[in-house]
């Protein structure tokens, strides 16, 4: 779990279905989407809604979909939705440091 006063992203996730049943996601990023996003992210093959936290608007993202090795992720989109999900969570001094300093998403 990753924070910023709040939780703004979490590695690994598992869904429940409506029987009880779960499945694992170990190579998730789960992060709260924003509004603007949600639906093209909710559209992605890889998205999910994770058990718990997708009750609260969070969206989950498997990074190995289809056995996806970590030289074909995207990780500018990681750092997109990183960000992101961190500037809905995050004191506003702390988004001013980001604006100010920039991040890993080039903003």
């Amino acid at each position: 779990m990753f924070r910023a006063r709040k939780a703004f992203a979490v590695y690994g996730a598992t869904t429940k279905g409506p029987a009880g049943e779960c499945r694992a996601y170990p190579h998730a990023l789960v992060v709260l989407a924003e509004e603007s996003e949600r639906l093209a992210l909710e559209a992605d093959p890889r998205s999910f809604v994770p058990a718990y936290l997708g009750a609260y608007g969070w969206l989950g993202l498997d990074l190995a979909d289809g056995g996806t090795a970590p030289d074909d992720v995207d990780w500018a989109e990681v750092a997109e939705l990183l960000d992101d999900s961190y500037r809905q969570v995050a004191q506003p001094r702390l988004v001013a440091r980001l604006d100010a300093e920039g991040g890993p998403a080039g903003s």
